[in-house]
């Protein structure tokens, strides 16, 4: 018996040939943890001592919003779209 997929499922764009990948979402989550930790580390390595903890804190606020950015444009999300926010699915 085939099942028909939900209104929201097909708002979405959600099919049933659709796959879940965890070992490819897992792969992806590792490596973009490992970016976003080397980058702050980089900074510092290259700024001097009395100035570090301010380069760090705000090259990791700038290089969180350039991920962020990346992330949006990966997963097709127009900037300034608005998305409704409905808290655990309940409308």
């Amino acid at each position: 018996m085939m099942r028909l997929p939900h209104m929201h499922e097909m708002k979405l764009g959600i099919i049933e040939t659709m796959n879940a990948r965890p070992i490819q979402a897992a792969l992806a989550s590792a490596g973009t943890f490992a970016i976003g930790a080397a980058l702050p580390l980089l900074v510092a390595f290259v700024v001097s001592e009395p100035n570090t903890v301010f380069y760090v804190a705000g090259m990791s606020l700038a290089f969180l919003a350039l991920l962020g950015g990346l992330a949006a444009k990966a997963g097709v999300q127009t900037y300034g779209e608005e998305q409704p926010a409905w808290p655990f699915g309940v409308r």
